[in-house]
């Protein structure tokens, strides 16, 4: 039963919900507007400010990518992987013990 109504949400998501990148796009055209109206910068302000802010993200995306990666690296070890197996299947008994 769970699995069909996983598959069907999964179904409905995959038609109807955008490609992050459009909102990405939407909301960067949003803040665009905005910043012209409110903040009575010119449209070249507005495209260097974005630039300058894309450029701090990355040192951001790059922490995050690390993360990422040392985490896998990480819970791919034998020690942890045993540890996360164990976890994971006393936490299996309990669900299935109360439903």
């Amino acid at each position: 039963m769970l699995k069909s109504i996983t598959a069907a949400s999964d179904r409905l998501v995959q038609r109807y919900l955008p490609d992050a990148f459009l909102f990405a796009i939407i909301l960067t055209i949003i803040v665009f507007v905005l910043g012209l109206v409110f903040t009575g910068s010119s449209p070249v302000d507005m495209v260097e400010y974005w630039g300058q802010g894309f450029w701090d993200l990355l040192a951001f995306a790059m922490q995050m990518s690390l993360i990422v990666i040392t985490g896998y690296i990480l819970a791919n070890t034998p020690f942890v992987k045993g540890i996360l197996t164990k976890i994971s299947n006393m936490l299996t008994r309990l669900v299935k013990q109360l439903f």
